[in-house]
């Protein structure tokens, strides 16, 4: 299993190994650049990373984030693995994540689905509590209700600054792409290894779903992790994990925000709740 988080190596005390995509394809693989003018929302998450040639350790892009509250940024829990608060931050307003632009501040707590465990499936989101309110509009996430959303044939758009080309680092730029959603069948019998029984296929698909295309060639990839899905104007899944980038046998897997959305409302607060109930 392979994260599509960044490549560069995280210093995380207690982190063990690092997850990476063993192949890389174009940011955001077959989409178009886009701003964060368009979508407010979009984050990005910094840690304090080492990559090669660097002498000095700095805050560095790691992962995508969606603002879904004034102080909330929703991300995968993978991205949060073994960190502490002072490791990381936000940054709003960023198109290029090589300036020097956009609201910085910095994270207060990081809360992880309490479930999740590096070499299991699911449970792959966090919610991080700001230290300051930055201001909206906030990305609306699924209610429980919402499991339409994930019906075959779905269309849903994929965001982030995630890998250029293989293995060369990531996207400067933030991108963006629509892929089809895949039925849960489809995506067990893509990842036999992964799926193996048809406990572990009923099991696996409660808190994931996949989405791609048969032909390949658009996809989310290294360095998108905790980006968010967007299906029908709300945030459905979590960039998460996969075999590979732009592989139609292969798809994406994005965590199913509707199987965790009440621990997610308990975490965000009553300002995301409101927007989903008036939506």
């Amino acid at each position: 299993m392979n994260w599509r988080r960044s490549a560069t190596v995280a210093l995380v005390a207690g982190l063990a190994s690092f997850f990476v995509m063993p192949g890389s394809a174009q940011a955001i693989v077959g989409g178009n650049p886009t701003s964060t003018a368009k979508y407010p929302w979009m984050l990005s998450y910094e840690q304090i990373r080492l990559r090669d040639g660097d002498t000095v350790p700095s805050l560095r892009h790691s992962c995508g984030a969606a603002l879904v509250g004034p102080n909330k940024a929703l991300t995968a829990a993978h991205c949060v693995f073994g960190q502490k608060p002072e490791q990381g931050r936000i940054v709003q307003g960023r198109d290029r994540t090589g300036s020097a632009g956009g609201k910085k501040v910095k994270i207060d707590s990081i809360w992880s689905h309490p479930d999740f465990a590096p070499a299991v499936h699911g449970h792959d989101v966090a919610v991080l509590t700001l230290r300051e309110s930055l201001p909206g509009p906030y990305a609306v996430i699924a209610g429980t209700a919402d499991t339409d959303l994930y019906t075959e044939g779905e269309s849903a758009r994929i965001l982030g600054w995630g890998a250029v080309a293989p293995e060369m680092q990531k996207s400067d730029e933030l991108r963006t792409a629509l892929i089809s959603v895949y039925s849960d069948r489809k995506c067990t019998d893509s990842y036999p290894e992964e799926f193996p029984t048809d406990e572990i296929k009923k099991e696996g698909m409660k808190g994931q779903f996949c989405a791609g295309f048969p032909e390949g060639g658009v996809d989310s990839c290294q360095g998108d992790s905790g980006g968010p899905v967007i299906i029908d104007g709300r945030v459905a899944g979590v960039v998460s994990w996969a075999a590979s980038c732009a592989d139609g046998k292969k798809p994406g897997f994005y965590s199913r925000v509707t199987a965790y959305s009440a621990m997610l409302q308990h975490q965000i607060g009553e300002v995301n709740a409101a927007l989903a109930n008036h939506r």
